[in-house]
């Protein structure tokens, strides 16, 4: 499925402040249906670069253009599970993505058989080929607990992602209780705004409200740049 490029800003910001801001949706907002009875849900992301961590670097270097691979599950359930590349060019973003079966995955992540290449989508086509040309493999996982709301009107997306936090072990993506370690000082969270044509003036007016600061903010990238730090990835970490 893909979707037009749209909008999307990130905030850092305490527990406090995120319970302040939500505080200031209720009424404007709803939750979204998708999630749990509490209102959220754990997704977890194995992200792809290649032998020279390009994406990583295009990071690092604020380029303009970017994209990157994902796998991305829910809940830590393997019942469904989306192949997806996100793009951005000049502050606004571009997902494309397709869902795939654990046949396929598991060519994807650990190289194993597929005998029904056939059945592959356009992306995963394209990411069997980069592994090839390119040696596009997964590099780690990103998880995170996410909290949404949506806007009819614009199609406003809000979303506070919690407890953001990476792992080297890619072998570990369905497990419920996978060890992970954290990107950001503890208390600090991440709200995101997204949207296509226009932001409703309701939630414009919470923002400047809550005096909020806009930032780049890679999820992919902190979770790298934090590994590289590591004892693991210094001893054995295959770049």
């Amino acid at each position: 499925m893909e979707e037009q490029y749209r909008h999307e800003y990130k905030y850092p910001l305490s527990e406090t402040a995120l319970k302040m801001f939500g505080s200031r949706l209720k009424g404007i907002m709803k939750k979204d249906p998708h999630a749990g009875d509490d209102g959220k849900y754990l997704i977890r992301s194995i992200y792809y670069d290649d032998v020279y961590d390009s994406c990583f670097r295009d990071n690092e270097d604020g380029m303009e253009v970017k994209e990157k691979f994902r796998i991305r599950a829910y809940n830590a359930d393997n019942s469904f599970i989306s192949l997806e590349l996100k793009r951005k060019e000049h502050g606004k973003t571009q997902k494309l993505s397709e869902v795939i079966d654990m046949e396929l995955y598991r060519h994807l992540v650990f190289g194993e058989p597929y005998r029904t290449p056939e059945r592959a989508g356009p992306l995963a086509k394209t990411l069997i080929m980069q592994r090839k040309t390119r040696l596009m493999g997964p590099k780690i996982i990103v998880q995170y607990e996410r909290e949404p709301f949506i806007y009819e009107k614009g199609n406003v997306r809000v979303t506070f992602d919690r407890f953001i936090s990476f792992s080297p072990l890619i072998e570990r993506m369905f497990e419920k209780d996978a060890c992970a370690m954290p990107v950001l000082p503890e208390g600090i969270h991440l709200l995101e705004v997204k949207w296509d044509e226009f932001l409703p003036e309701e939630i414009r007016i919470a923002l400047e409200n809550s005096n909020l600061q806009s930032t780049s903010f890679s999820k992919y990238y902190l979770g790298m740049q934090s590994l590289r730090n590591t004892y693991y990835y210094k001893n054995s970490f295959s770049l």
